[in-house]
């Protein structure tokens, strides 16, 4: 060894230890966040008085998100990430599109709770016909789309979806009319 003259290139080695160890942590992070978002599940309750459901989880969902973007964040920056920079670019952009719908969909189920019962009135439906039909709307899709989590279970596939985002949006800006 010394007829190499390794010692006279220790701090080669020494730099390529610590970056081969350190993009082996961003290996093990990102591995890390994809089985537990692989793993990740709604739970779905029943609405009190009627047929459709409601997600139980979304605290905990949107607690899991901030965790998983803390981390992202840190990879994103670091000065190790040149082998997956790709691949954390991907993931970002996919774990902020899923904090969006987690978050929309927590504003868009509050709001539901809160008119789901006034709606179910015959009263109300007669007398505020009009917006009980903009109600009528949210309500047909709020459904479809807890028939669609019942398929789809994950919350990471489920919420990774621009078109669901949008049309989330649109159904807060409809009850925030109503």
């Amino acid at each position: 060894m010394i007829g190499l003259n390794i010692l006279d290139k220790l701090d080669v080695i020494e730099e390529t230890s610590v970056r081969a160890s350190k993009e082996h942590g961003i290996r093990l992070d990102l591995d890390k966040m994809y089985k537990e978002w692989a793993e990740f599940d709604f739970n779905l309750i029943t609405l009190k008085n009627n047929d459709t459901y409601i997600f139980k989880n979304i605290d905990t969902c949107i607690n899991s998100i901030d965790e998983s973007m803390t981390v992202t964040l840190n990879l994103f920056y670091s000065p190790y990430k040149s082998v997956f920079e790709e691949e954390i670019n991907k993931w970002n952009t996919e774990i902020t599109m899923v904090s969006e719908v987690l978050e929309k969909i927590l504003k868009l189920q509050l709001n539901y709770m809160y008119l789901q019962p006034i709606f179910n009135s015959n009263d109300i439906k007669k007398s505020l016909f009009n917006y009980y039909k903009m109600f009528k709307v949210v309500d047909t899709r709020w459904r479809q789309n807890m028939t669609n989590v019942q398929k789809t279970t994950n919350v990471f596939k489920f919420c990774n979806d621009a078109q669901l985002a949008q049309d989330i949006s649109e159904d807060i800006t409809t009850l925030s009319k109503v």
